[in-house]
């Protein structure tokens, strides 16, 4: 797990059994390597991105995708 600060979020990256996922969670929000956590998903925000690293369209990011 690594996390990094962004002021009054952070992102960390979660190692699951699918491979890794990253999250932007509260900066107050204290997490430590190896602890165990639930994630739960907000998919009117939700990105998702495939293997080569693009972000998949949804309806949620087609506008800005779209216009950049």
């Amino acid at each position: 797990m690594a996390s990094e600060y962004l002021g009054t979020t952070q992102i960390i990256t979660l190692d699951t059994q699918l491979g890794a996922v990253k999250a932007r969670i509260k900066a107050d929000v204290s997490v430590r390597i190896g602890e165990a956590t639930g994630l739960r998903f907000d998919a009117r925000s939700i990105s998702l991105f495939g293997a080569n690293g693009h972000a998949l369209v949804s309806r949620a990011n087609q506008k800005v995708l779209n216009h950049g």
